[in-house]
């Protein structure tokens, strides 16, 4: 058999067309299937909007090309924390903490663990204070009962902040919750068009064409091509970040380790890291941003694989110096890609295009199940609610 025509043929454009691209399709054309609401993106967020979506009482399918939780939602292990530097998101993340347990309710199971969080940095007198202000449990803790907390380390810090109430999210766990839970509603297709038609949205499939009353777009790094064939320019900037997984040197104790954020610079790195389950790896990150390697704007793509290697680098020796309770070679490789907006780097917000919402952010999935109800509330409403509102100038500069 043939392969396709090197041209196309007569009266054919290009296929898949690009996202925006309506090849003459109207609100007069049958579609195969329809839906109150069409959600674009199966990612944790993209799940946690679908179900909340659902159990209001809406009609909803969320389409996703690959694996649920496959892209920015990928790996096994994520950092619950309420440390944050700004008391809006101190208070956000009380919220969201308090629906986690609504979802282990639901699910039968554990999904944030008991671990604690520990962070060391300059601030800590301003954390604690922010802490305390939206009544969140923390204690400062010295060298002794961080190591007790966290065996993996060396000398520790001279001082550091424990939150109980922080520690490693089972990311694969929450994803196969929420995708269990969406059951048919979920779609296996990729979203190649998506346009405003008439009074709803018309979304193009890989498997069919679908007519929604709403939209819902959060769909990771393609979200900002989304917005564009919409006419809304998103201040997303992508880069290229990986982290590595470590084993535990045997002896050490690495399961039920203490989640761990280093912004104090004293092994000459910024770092988080947080124990994967109970396999007795750990996976850790540089919290320099600086190292993510940039996208390149035209081909969608991150540089040379070598880009990677100084991370990793980097990374290793800080496990020399700073954590002798782990092999020092990395077992492991998450590469991903991280879409984060200007006000800070756990940014988060949504726009409006007539019924189609997109949502963009960075540092995400601690907040799941708050934004997925802020989400529903943002789509169902038809306007964005103000805890997604993006940020003035004035109130990124605070």
């Amino acid at each position: 058999m043939g392969g396709p025509p090197d041209t196309p043929r007569p009266n054919e454009g290009s296929w898949p067309p690009p996202i925006g691209a309506a090849p003459g399709l109207s609100s007069a054309c049958v579609t195969t299937e329809r839906t109150e609401v069409a959600v674009i993106g199966a990612g944790v967020i993209g799940l946690a909007a679908a179900d909340a979506l659902a159990r209001s009482g809406a009609r909803v399918r969320a389409f996703e090309r690959a694996a649920p939780g496959s892209a920015q939602s990928g790996g096994l292990t994520r950092i619950f924390r309420h440390v944050h530097f700004r008391r809006d998101l101190v208070e956000l993340v009380v919220r969201a903490r308090a629906a986690w347990r609504e979802w282990e309710v639901r699910a039968g199971r554990r999904l944030v663990g008991e671990e604690g969080t520990l962070y060391v940095g300059a601030d800590l007198d301003e954390v604690a204070e922010r802490l305390a202000e939206c009544g969140v449990p923390f204690r400062l803790v010295g060298p002794d009962e961080q190591r007790d907390r966290l065996p993996l380390l060396g000398a520790g810090a001279q001082a550091a902040l424990l939150d109980p109430g922080g520690g490693a999210i089972r990311v694969r766990r929450t994803v196969d919750a929420l995708t269990e839970w969406l059951g048919d509603g979920l779609v296996t297709a990729d979203v190649i068009g998506l346009h405003p038609d008439g009074d709803g949205v018309l979304v193009q499939t890989t498997e069919g064409l679908w007519r929604a009353e709403r939209a819902l777009v959060s769909a990771g790094e393609r979200t900002p091509a989304f917005a564009e064939a919409l006419g809304v320019a998103l201040p997303v900037a992508r880069a290229g970040h990986v982290r590595a997984t470590f084993a535990g040197r045997l002896g050490a104790r690495a399961a039920g380790a203490a989640c761990w954020i280093d912004l104090a610079g004293e092994t000459g790195e910024a770092v988080y890291g947080s124990p994967v389950g109970s396999t007795g790896r750990y996976a850790l990150g540089l919290a320099d941003h600086s190292a993510d390697a940039a996208i390149l704007p035209a081909a969608g793509l991150v540089p040379a694989v070598e880009t990677v290697e100084p991370s990793v680098a980097r990374l290793a020796v800080y496990v020399a110096r700073a954590m002798p309770g782990l092999e020092p070679e990395p077992i492991g490789l998450r590469l991903c890609v991280t879409t984060a907006l200007p006000w800070h780097r756990d940014a988060f917000a949504a726009w409006s295009a007539g019924p189609v919402t997109l949502f963009a952010g960075n540092n995400l999935f601690k907040f799941a199940p708050l934004l997925g109800r802020l989400l529903a509330e943002t789509v169902l409403a038809g306007e964005v609610v103000p805890a997604l509102a993006p940020a003035t100038a004035a109130a990124s500069a605070a």
